[in-house]
């Protein structure tokens, strides 16, 4: 198991202290961070700058709320999909988030340099501290796109479980801004300019920095990979707009310089799976489980014609009817022929249906149905399952669990996890036998069993894939059938 998967591996006090601690202590320098500034400004500049600084703080605070909800905000989904082991559908989310974030933090610092002036006044700061204020604010505006990503960036690597790289630049940060403050409000005099000046100053080193700290996981990699879309665009605003295009553009490419120096030397999730035919032994499950009982006589079976070969799995309706309703549908349709593979990520999942548009479709013109979780059916390897969509919904995407058998994919932990969380003996010592994804249990729809040709599944599998997990050599399905078992 993965370090980045503590969170559900370990004791949940243990995981939670690992996890806070980080974030706490955070907490702690960002306060000394800003009782700097107030402390030397004060000092050495006198009550009217101090004053300044103050008046400032509730306009700010509202910036940084913008930017704080948006992180929590795609955090979210960047936990989810990372904890689903969705790796596709996460870099989609944090490109998407990085790059919006990105615009939107340019937006409001334009708006707020250009609107310091008004504001302030709007809030009727005092004649005697007004320049001071607005001079300040116009700083801080200019650096506030950094701020803004920080606090982005700090929040997809604690939605992912590393709260530690956000509190080591923190560290960094505030001490290079105590140290500069010193220098440049005490011995070169430059006021309540510099104060702020310094905050963003350290907020860009906050960028530059995640290079220099972060230990490079496989999840990590993710981000990093995604933060290249900021280095193409700047190489291309630099094409178009050239080197003297003003003060924010340069800004905007230190951003960008930073995103390059994230990337220097690092991948993605390395996928050495290229090597076909290597067979997995997998050993029969004596269960009285329903996946494991079945098929009998009646049963309703889909089987999967690939360019691969051929595998068979049972359905269950009475436990997942929407699920099996709209799949027997769209089978009887056609719409599953002649798709490929769209998603491979050996000794986990495959999984095919996104149809040609890349969105999927239902029987029911489109509209999307339930999870359908039942504690009949499990993410046992094997289990055919339907994949839930940004809304937590399910269409036509379907997927079948590839994961190892026994403890080597079910782990001490995991089996102690499940025992915690009241799981019947019979799921338990089902999964220490068939292996399997129990975290994705009562999150996902499972609505069959792979019940023959297992082997050609595990081959699926073993195919090379480019760095979204799709084939580099497209895998067909032929035809999907729907027959009865005799």
């Amino acid at each position: 198991m993965s370090k980045d998967e503590y969170l559900i591996t370990d004791a949940p006090l243990k995981a939670l202290t690992v996890f806070a601690m980080p974030m706490i202590l955070g907490s702690f320098f960002q306060q000394v961070y800003n009782m700097a500034d107030s402390i030397i400004v004060g000092q050495f500049v006198g009550s009217s700058a101090l004053a300044a600084v103050g008046a400032c703080a509730a306009l700010t605070n509202v910036f940084i709320c913008v930017a704080l909800g948006a992180g929590v905000g795609a955090g979210v989904l960047v936990s989810r999909y990372f904890g689903a082991k969705n790796y596709g559908k996460m870099k989609t989310i944090v490109s998407t988030s990085l790059l919006s974030f990105l615009v939107l933090s340019v937006v409001l610092g334009v708006f707020g340099f250009s609107f310091s002036r008004a504001m302030m006044s709007g809030l009727q700061t005092p004649a005697d501290i007004l320049e001071d204020a607005v001079l300040y604010l116009c700083v801080y505006f200019v650096g506030f796109p950094f701020l803004f990503m920080y606090n982005i960036l700090s929040t997809m690597f604690t939605s992912i479980g590393e709260s530690r790289i956000p509190l080591g630049l923190l560290i960094f940060s505030s001490i290079l801004n105590i140290f500069m403050d010193l220098w440049m409000v005490a011995g070169l005099g430059l006021g309540v300019f510099c104060a702020v000046r310094q905050d963003a100053f350290s907020h860009r080193n906050h960028w530059i920095n995640f290079h220099a700290i972060s230990s490079r996981t496989a999840a990590q990699n993710m981000v990093y990979y995604w933060l290249n879309l900021l280095r193409c665009a700047v190489q291309r605003c630099s094409t178009v707009y050239g080197t003297g295009s003003g003060n924010m553009l340069k800004k905007f490419g230190a951003v960008c310089l930073a995103a390059v120096l994230l990337l220097t030397g690092c991948s993605l999730r390395p996928q050495e799976n290229g090597s076909k035919g290597q067979s997995i032994s997998r050993p029969a499950v004596e269960s009285a489980e329903l996946q494991f009982t079945h098929p009998a006589a009646g049963d309703t079976v889909a089987v999967f014609d690939t360019s691969a070969g051929v595998f068979r799995a049972v359905l269950f309706p009475e436990k997942a009817p929407q699920a099996c309703d709209n799949f027997i549908g769209l089978v009887q349709q056609g719409y599953y022929n002649c798709l490929t593979v769209s998603r491979v990520e050996n000794q986990f999942v495959v999984e095919a249906g996104q149809g040609a548009d890349g969105k999927g479709s239902t029987i029911w013109k489109g509209s999307r149905y339930p999870v359908e979780a039942s504690d009949s059916l499990h993410h046992y390897a094997g289990a055919l399952c339907m994949g839930v969509d940004a809304s937590g919904a399910c269409a036509s995407v379907f997927y079948v669990v590839e994961s190892l058998p026994g403890d080597q994919s079910v782990t001490q932990e995991l089996t102690d996890q499940m025992n915690a969380a009241g799981y019947r003996a019979e799921v338990v010592s089902a999964y220490q036998t068939a292996g399997g994804a129990p975290y994705l249990d009562y999150t996902d729809t499972v609505f069959g069993q792979v019940y023959e040709g297992m082997d050609i599944v595990d081959t699926i599998a073993q195919t090379a894939v480019d760095e979204n997990q799709k084939p580099t050599t497209d895998i067909t399905i032929n035809s999907v059938s729907i027959e009865t078992y005799q």
